[in-house]
This record gives C-alpha cells, structure tokens and sequence, in this order.
C-alpha cells in the first residue's frame, strides 16, 4: 500500500495544528465502536497531555470509554488519527501524543486496497438492464471509487450510469447509483480500468459513505499499513 496515504505530520505541523483547531474551532468528526458519528470540537490543547474536545450541537455522544479515529481538514488537507477517548460527562479527552497523519490533497481522499484485501465492486445495473459485472476494487472515497474489469465487453464509456453493489471485508454490502467518470481499456490484456462518482443525494447518503471510510480507514491502518 502507497506510504503517501499515511503519511506521518511532524510534531511541530502537528502542535500547530492543534494550536489552531481551538482558536478555529475545527469540526471533528470521530468513529468509534458504534455506527454513529459523532461531531466535536477542540476546546483544549495541554501539550504533552492531552487534548479536550466538547461535542457539537446535535451529535450523537460517546458512551463510553473506547478507541476512536478521528477525521478532521484543514485548508486542503485532510488528517485523520488514532487514539483511546476517554469520557468525562460531556467531554471527551485524548492523549495529545498520539501520531497525527494527512491524507491526499484532494477533496474526496482515497483509500488504495491492497491486492488481497476481501472486497470487490459489483454492477448490478448497466444502461437500465439487470447484469452482474464482478470488479477488482483498487481505491475508495467517499466521493467514489476504481475498480478494473476483466473483460472487453461490455465496453464502459465515460458518464455511463451504473448501479453498483460495494464489498468490503466483513461489512454488509451496499448498493450505490453511480455513473463512469474515466475509463482505460487495456487490450492486450483485455481489461478496464474505470474510475465512478457516485451519487449521493442525500446528506444521510453522505454521512453513511463517511462512516465507512472512516471504518476502513483504521482497518486497513491497523491490518495493511506495515510499520512506518
């Protein structure tokens, strides 16, 4: 898996970023044991201790002590990290030692998959017709995904609509409506690659994609990512 993906910030980018989520008031979102997500802010940072946050108005709250990722952005940057969460009444406390990561400088980051992680991407529904086309899953976003076909046919073009059916691992599949947005055939080796927005209509749709991300993120950390 690319190094680039967890990419480790240094401690001084780290402390200031911290500096800055409390002046600043950065929206945390954070994914723990539940399926909810639960949305802070920063209130305080003791450096070398620990880091306080506060919920924000409408989250769900933690119910107990658990460990957590959490996503938060900063300009164009996306960062994430790992620690235990600690709750004390409305607040929650983290150590402020744990090892912040950035990811890709895009809007919607992805998550490459490892050659033998268990997941695929399946159409289901290709120009208004009932097919099953099975996909190698090789990246995942919130905003999308590629995915390699074995096949010259049927032969994708770019905005073709497509429904879709998402694996991966141990999670319960979902369904997506989704549409091409790059294709590259190979036909040496009669493969093709294709890149999909999905289509996410809802802010519920937008939060459910974020949850799993979220959840594949600090698997594929935890599983896949080697020693840094």
């Amino acid at each position: 898996m690319s190094r680039e993906i967890f990419r480790k910030v240094p401690l001084s980018e780290k402390k200031s970023l911290f500096r800055e989520a409390v002046l600043q008031k950065f929206v945390f979102y954070l994914k723990g044991e539940d399926e909810e997500l639960i949305t802070v802010v920063m209130d305080e940072f003791i450096e070398g201790r620990t880091l306080i946050f506060t919920y924000a108005a409408g989250s769900f709250e933690m119910k107990n002590n658990q460990k957590v990722v959490f996503n938060f952005s900063h300009a164009e940057d996306r960062y994430f990290f790992h620690a235990v969460a600690e709750v004390f009444g409305n607040r929650i406390h983290v150590s402020s030692e744990t090892d912040v990561y950035i990811l890709q400088r895009r809007k919607s980051p992805r998550l490459e998959i490892p050659k033998d992680y268990p997941g695929a991407i399946n159409i289901i529904e290709y120009g208004g017709k009932p097919v099953l086309l099975k996909c190698q899953l090789l990246d995942f976003s919130t905003g999308g995904a590629r995915a390699v076909y074995d096949k010259h046919l049927p032969e994708f073009k770019n905005l073709d609509q497509l429904k879709v059916v998402v694996h991966l691992n141990h999670r319960r599949p979902f369904e997506l409506q989704s549409e091409i947005r790059h294709t590259v055939a190979d036909y040496l080796n009669a493969t093709q690659t294709f890149g999909l927005r999905f289509k996410l209509d809802t802010t519920l749709l937008e939060n459910k994609l974020l949850v799993v991300f979220m959840d594949l993120q600090r698997e594929l950390f935890i599983k896949w990512s080697g020693p840094t």
